[in-house]
């Protein structure tokens, strides 16, 4: 986690920016380990905070490194200003894809001076370049998933409905160690085959249908489909 924080920084200092709000879920994991679903970051030139409620108070400090975890009761933006982690006047990047009104609002009124930069651009860039680590974990969660297709197959049988063989999906995958579905996974057959994004129904199979399966596996974080 600290090379990545490291690099960040060093995208700051290139942006011209003073820190770096984050708010998705998939770059708190990313930056901090945290795999809960309430918490809000900051990355500054030289020290990071990761601020989330007291439910998670135990999970946050097994799972966050390399960053100050700050528990609040509800203000998460709050906690990060009572340190005092930007100048009085500053300029800070924002997830605009990922975050809320509701923080949006909590930035503004606990930084009324802050600018505000969108940069989704910036964090999507640096988690593009995997390392060998996480190109192993990209090649585990495949194999998963090729496993999984192997032992969903013999289930693929006339009678058989669209959501009874989901069901045997989703089972089979996490018994092979997927930690969660990467999407919602799609079975359909049959003239239902054509749908896009089609949710599995209680249709059942019959012999000759055309069967669309779409899924995925996911190993600690990085998922392949």
């Amino acid at each position: 986690m600290r090379d990545r924080i490291t690099r960040v920084q060093q995208r700051l200092h290139e942006a011209g920016l003073h820190g770096l709000f984050l708010s998705a879920p998939s770059s708190l994991r990313y930056l901090f380990g945290f795999t809960g679903s309430n918490g809000i970051g900051l990355i500054t030139s030289g020290l990071s905070y990761f601020a989330t409620d007291w439910r998670y108070r135990d999970q946050a400090n097994e799972e966050v490194r390399d960053a100050d975890i700050l528990i609040a009761q509800r203000d998460l933006i709050g906690a990060i200003k009572d340190r005092n982690p930007l100048p009085a006047v500053a300029k800070a990047g924002i997830e605009e894809h990922h975050l809320t009104y509701q923080v949006l609002a909590q930035i503004r009124k606990h930084f009324p001076k802050l600018e505000l930069k969108l940069t989704d651009h910036l964090l999507g860039k640096l988690a593009a370049e995997k390392s060998p680590d996480e190109i192993l974990l990209l090649k585990k969660a495949a194999q998963m998933a090729s496993t999984v297709w192997e032992r969903l197959r013999p289930h693929l049988r006339p009678g058989a409905t669209e959501a009874e063989v989901t069901a045997e999906l989703n089972y089979i995958a996490r018994k092979c160690g997927s930690q969660i579905e990467p999407f919602e996974p799609i079975v359909a057959a049959g003239p239902r085959s054509a749908l896009p994004h089609a949710h599995s129904s209680p249709r059942a199979l019959t012999h000759g249908d055309m069967v669309v399966i779409d899924f995925g596996c996911v190993v600690e974080g990085y998922a392949a489909d």
